[in-house]
């Protein structure tokens, strides 16, 4: 790209040139001289643009070099890398993260709703990370067992998991976080939510 003193330097004589135009046309009533001013005065503005882009598109070359990539701050993240983050990596591969509505937002995103199946051992480990408050309901007595958050996903159904299901329910008695794990009575499906205000 031009260096930015080219534009500069051009604007700065145009600018002069109108002047010098401007006033003489008046001076001498010379009708000429008022439209090559005019014509200077054009000249000098386009000069301006073009000195603003060189500046603009060095400045922002500056700063993409200076500062790393943010085009990925806000992509939502897939099933797998939200499990990963919550519970850590999988002990072995039967782990199949099926849906994910994340909270990207604090405060105005209430929960991180997860769907996954895993093998038993995997449901165990997760189990093993928290204390939690276990307790057994019939999958249609939903209102026994299903968190009250909203905007709960349409897909987030842990009553889809058979005759039986096992809550569990963050122990921890934390303020303002609670966490509900809800799995089929073979330990095969679950559906996970995480509130964090």
């Amino acid at each position: 790209m031009t260096q930015p003193a080219l534009p500069l330097i051009i604007g700065l004589i145009c600018i002069i040139a109108f002047l010098f135009f401007f006033v003489t046309g008046i001076k001498f009533k010379s009708l000429n001289r008022i439209m090559f001013a005019i014509g200077f005065l054009l000249l000098s503005i386009f000069c301006s643009l073009w000195f603003s882009f060189i500046a603009i598109d060095k400045a922002y070359g500056k700063v993409k070099e200076y500062i790393p990539d943010t085009s990925n701050i806000f992509r939502q993240r897939q099933p797998y890398d939200a499990y990963a983050a919550l519970f850590g990596a999988p002990i072995d591969s039967c782990l199949k993260p099926l849906r994910l509505m994340d909270q990207v937002v604090p405060r105005l995103d209430c929960c991180i709703w997860l769907e996954f199946k895993a093998c038993p051992t995997e449901i165990n480990r997760i189990i093993s990370l928290n204390s939690f408050k276990v307790s057994e309901h019939a999958s249609s007595d939903t209102v026994s067992y299903l968190p009250r958050y909203s905007p709960r996903p349409d897909w987030w159904t842990p009553h889809t998991l058979g005759d039986k299901i096992i809550v569990f329910r963050d122990d921890s008695k934390r303020p303002n976080h609670e966490k509900i794990l809800i799995i089929s009575s073979d330990s095969s499906h679950a559906f996970y939510c995480d509130m964090a205000d």
